[in-house]
Formats: structure tokens, sequence, C-alpha cells
């Protein structure tokens, strides 16, 4: 099943580039000057482009920005002055070749034109590429999807049921799950580090750690006390220590064995 746009021209021609992040061989559609990415969904329930899903296999034709497609290979060279054409040599690799077309108008966001000997040259100028990304983390952070928003918000949600995260959090979340998408999607590795450096999680992992703290100590409380009045100490290990028989030794988990393992005859 191909679930593709519904403003889309009809006329579409499929692609195999070099996908910017995993640097294998990817599918495309240029359709006009629209480049979307067909990605395969695997799912038992889900909603994509309004379209519910039972038991889907399907393959998702999803918009993007081809400048992704050549900033590798910028970023890579961003000292250096080069031929635009050949850079899009460079970024097609063994698959097919980049149109010029496709990326020479969106070029002016992220790079500085030069003409040398009549052939149109760009380099990289980093403070567009910022923008051009931010202004992508900032179109991506309206439209997460709801399963990842959920389980970050679920981590920063009070232990009280009472009280809601602070907007500044909730806004933070949706900025982090953004950044996770644009880099962990769109980036290679070494400019995927170079953006998250630019944006302070602090206070998000802080509070993360926090109210993960919180639920253990509702969870596993350190003291328990009887009906006595009696504080009774929860430690596991000195459970583990009174219950330990006389004259037995404790069977040895080794790493990666499963809790079963332990009780195998040997």
């Amino acid at each position: 099943m191909l679930l593709l746009p519904s403003d889309l021209p009809k006329e579409c021609t499929q692609y195999t580039f070099t996908h910017p992040r995993t640097k294998r061989a990817a599918k495309y559609i240029i359709a006009g000057s629209n480049l979307l990415e067909l990605r395969q969904i695997s799912t038992e329930r889900t909603m994509i482009l309004g379209t519910k899903l039972h038991s889907a296999d399907a393959v998702v034709g999803i918009y993007t920005n081809p400048l992704f497609l050549i900033l590798p290979v910028l970023f890579d060279h961003r000292q250096k002055i080069m031929p635009l054409q050949f850079l899009l040599d460079i970024a097609s690799q063994e698959n097919d070749s980049i149109p010029l077309t496709l990326v020479e108008r969106h070029c002016e966001s992220i790079c500085t034109f030069e003409r040398l000997e009549d052939e149109l040259c760009v380099r990289l100028d980093e403070k567009k590429m910022l923008k051009f990304i931010e202004n992508q983390i900032e179109k991506m952070s309206t439209a997460i999807p709801s399963i990842l928003e959920k389980d970050v918000l679920k981590k920063v949600t009070p232990v009280d049921p009472s009280l809601s995260p602070s907007p500044e959090l909730v806004t933070m979340v949706k900025q982090y799950c953004a950044v996770s998408l644009i880099t962990a999607t769109y980036l290679p590795v070494e400019l995927s580090d170079f953006i998250t450096k630019k944006y302070d999680f602090t206070l998000l992992h802080t509070t993360i750690s926090q109210i993960s703290l919180q639920r253990q100590s509702i969870e596993f409380p350190t003291n328990i006390s009887n009906d006595s009045g009696t504080t009774v100490s929860n430690d596991s290990s000195l459970r583990m220590k009174k219950s330990k028989p006389r004259g037995r030794k404790m069977p040895v988990v080794e790493n990666n064995s499963s809790i079963l393992d332990m009780f195998k005859k040997k």
C-alpha cells in the first residue's frame, strides 16, 4: 500500500538517493518541486495522513526538504568553494543523480554563491545552516507524533496527580522531540552532534531524574512501619541475607542470563 499526500501533482518520478543519515540507498519521489522520502511502515494500529490502518504494511511518502540530501557533503567540505554540480555528484555516490533543479533554488538558504569560470559554485554558510535547521526544528515541534510526545511528557509529569508539568517544560519537551527527530532522521552523526550542542535541555533531564526518583521511592519505600509502630527496613540486600539458608550457596546469575537460568539443574 502506497500512501501519498492528496495535494501532490499527478506526475511523480521515483528515484534512489543516498540517505543523508544512513548513507544507504533510499527511495524518494519527486513530484513537481516536491521531494518525498518513501518509508516502510509496519504496525498493527497507527494513524498516518488521516488514514487509520489495521495490521498495516504500507509505504508512506513524507515531505522532505531537498537540502538534507546535500547537507552532509556541504558540512564535510564547509571550508571549500565547489561547483554545485560537483557537490551533487559527490552526494549522489553510486545512486541516481540528484537533479540540479531540485536543490538549486533552495541553496541560498544555507550557502553563499560564487561564479568561477562561468560555473556556479557554493560554500556552506554555517550561520545560514543553523537558521535553516532551527526553522525545520520549529516546524517539526508543531507536528510531533503524539506517541513520542506523550512518552516524554509522561516522564516529566509530577507524581502528584493534581499537578501538571509547567508550560516551560511542555514547550521544552516539544523542542526536545523535534531536535531528536531532525538530528536522528535527516542529519549525519557529526552534524547531529554539532546541532544538539546548540540546545540546552538540562532542565528537562534534571526534572526527569527527579521525578523518576520520586516514583521509585513511592513504589519501593526504604522504610515501612509495621502494626506495632516499629520501623522495618525494606532494604532488599538485608532481606536476602536473612533468607539465605546456612551452608547453601546462592545461585550465580551470569551476564545475559535470564532469571529462569538460576533454577536450572546443573
